[in-house]
């Protein structure tokens, strides 16, 4: 994905996009690990965008 938008990111904001960025919602039901290779965030850091990370617990039924 960060691949992508970096090849396609000038021609988004040349169609006037204004706010750029990565939103990641993460659904849990316990314990919750998020790990990212170092490769991918600085990838990430050289698009100059935000990267948003939202968490959510899951509501169990009973």
């Amino acid at each position: 994905m960060v691949d992508t938008l970096k090849i396609h990111i000038d021609t988004l904001r040349s169609c006037g996009a204004d706010d750029i960025y990565i939103d990641l919602g993460v659904v849990y039901h316990l314990d919750v690990k998020l790990e990212f290779e170092p490769d991918f965030l600085m990838k990430l850091a050289n698009l100059k965008i935000p990267f948003l990370i939202s968490g959510y617990k899951e509501e169990i039924a009973e």
